[in-house]
């Protein structure tokens, strides 16, 4: 009896590491995919790149998507919160990256339909959009 009593409480420590293990795997995936995103941004800098760069960004744009549904949100916030070196590194790639998408609006997006298309929904403030509810 003792050792199965032993034995759920270890699956349960198991599945607590395996929790916390696959949260710092997806904030590592994060942070490598704003990376990517950032340095795909940086390579637009005339129409033929932006064309060329679209592809990329939009695969880059569903796997950072696909994050959302591998750990619980809070868990992965919680895991932010407290790993200040991440979180500092998660900031300032996210100004670099919205500095990004100020230069390409600012140019017009040289013109590449697809780049504009692409990033016109997340240059409209959330609050602003009408397919979106304001959270409670």
């Amino acid at each position: 009896m003792k050792q199965a009593f032993l034995f759920l409480a270890m699956s349960g420590v198991a599945a607590c590491v395996a929790a916390a293990d696959d949260v710092q795997s997806v904030c590592t995936a994060l942070d490598a995919g704003l990376a990517e995103q950032l340095s795909i941004l940086r390579g637009m800098t005339d129409a033929g790149a932006c064309a060329a760069g679209v592809p990329a960004l939009q695969a880059n744009f569903d796997k950072l998507q696909a994050l959302n549904d591998r750990v619980d949100t809070t868990e992965m916030w919680r895991y932010i919160e407290n790993t200040a070196e991440l979180k500092s590194k998660l900031v300032l790639c996210i100004q670099k990256i919205s500095i990004e998408f100020y230069r390409l609006e600012q140019a017009q997006f040289y013109g590449c339909e697809e780049l504009k298309t692409l990033l016109t929904p997340l240059l409209i403030p959330a609050a602003s959009r009408p397919d979106e509810q304001p959270e409670e």
